[in-house]
């Protein structure tokens, strides 16, 4: 029988983005594990998830479904989920699902929070920016 075991980590400036990192493989019977565990970042108001799949050799379609399904209410409560660390095989599943348009992907953990902490610069230089006013009759 194949396991899946994960970690959860708080990383970021203001530690506020949560890298799971899994380990083993993301069938029918360990999405649940899996799902459980982002439900579990999700109930603690944070929303910058990374999925890190380093030591991930398989994904089911079940596994797949875990992060559509997180997907809305990440987004919503303005948050994102990223994925990294791919192997080649799982990556190939990736891209048949057409997931890239859906789900952000980086080669590491590293690259995903930086990815993250880019998009909170860019926001904050958008909130400090004075607002235009049109002028006109």
């Amino acid at each position: 029988m194949r396991s899946l075991e994960y970690n959860v980590e708080t990383v970021g400036s203001d530690r506020n983005i949560t890298v799971l990192s899994l380990d083993g493989y993301v069938d029918s019977a360990t999405s649940l594990n899996m799902d459980e565990a982002i439900d579990s970042i999700l109930r603690q108001g944070i929303y910058q998830v990374i999925v890190d799949l380093t030591k991930v050799g398989y994904i089911s379609s079940a596994g797949w479904g875990v992060f559509i399904s997180k997907i809305k209410d990440i987004r919503e409560n303005g948050g994102g989920l990223k994925i990294a660390g791919m192997r080649p095989d799982v990556r190939d599943v990736f891209d048949l699902l057409g997931f890239g348009h859906i789900i952000e992907a980086h080669e590491t953990v590293e690259e995903a929070i930086g990815a993250f902490e880019a998009s909170k610069a860019r926001l904050s230089r958008k909130e400090e920016s004075p607002a235009t006013s049109k002028r006109g009759a």
